[in-house]
């Protein structure tokens, strides 16, 4: 399963549980997407 996918997924979902998940399965806080922070991805939902 791609978890970047399904993280960016569920910002847009708002979903807890699998922002949670994806966490818990590799995904990093730190990662970049498209050149920026991932933290971008949510707040641009």
């Amino acid at each position: 399963m791609d978890y970047l996918e399904k993280i960016l997924t569920a910002f847009e979902l708002h979903s807890p549980e699998e922002i949670r998940e994806c966490f818990e399965n590799g995904i990093s806080p730190n990662q970049l997407v498209n050149g920026n922070p991932l933290i971008y991805s949510l707040i641009n939902m």
